[in-house]
Formats: structure tokens, C-alpha cells, sequence
């Protein structure tokens, strides 16, 4: 990292609390051991959010996933069980199969 200067060095270690005002770009990976709370918008494989939350490509939850609300998708596969404490609706053909 530098410092108003061109020359950088590949390590930059902070011991402590930090605060970056401004935007911050990682062109690698970045690692946490603890909490990483968003408090607006967060991106995956985009760079547009016209939601809080945008995953762009497929996706895969190894555990649960709860939804609060009202849910809306074109295509959903459930591999395991499914359940719902209110209604839901199926637009077309239900099947036990793929």
C-alpha cells in the first residue's frame, strides 16, 4: 500500500479498529473471520443493485434459507423439502419430478 506516493508493497496489515472514508477497491479476495454487515447495497457478479441484495448467475445455499416476505422467482428448484406456514401458488404445471 502507499501513501500519496506510486511505489506500493503487496502487504498492508492494521492492528485495531479502521475507518475508510470514501470507496475502497480489492482486486483479489478478501477474507473475514467475523461479522461483515452492509448497511446498503450488496453485489455479486454485478454492478448494478436495484435491489439491497443482487446475486447475478446461479447460486447455491448449502443450508437454510428463510424468506420474510413476498418472494417472486421465474425458476426455483428446492432439492429437499419445502415448507410454507401461509398459502402459495403454481402457475402452471405441478410435478413431483424435474
Amino acid at each position: 500500500m502507499g501513501v500519496n506516493t506510486t511505489t506500493f508493497v503487496s502487504t498492508f496489515n492494521v492492528g485495531g479498529s479502521s475507518y475508510l472514508a470514501g470507496n475502497v477497491y480489492t482486486q483479489g479476495s478478501a477474507t473475514t473471520t467475523g461479522t461483515h454487515i452492509v448497511s446498503s447495497s450488496f453485489g455479486i457478479g454485478t454492478t448494478t443493485l436495484p435491489y439491497t441484495f443482487n446475486v447475478s448467475g446461479n447460486s447455491y445455499l448449502a443450508d437454510g434459507l428463510l424468506i420474510g416476505g413476498y418472494a417472486t422467482t421465474s425458476n426455483l428448484y428446492v432439492q429437499g423439502n419445502a415448507t410454507t406456514t401461509g398459502s402459495y401458488y403454481i402457475a402452471g404445471t405441478a410435478s413431483t419430478t424435474q
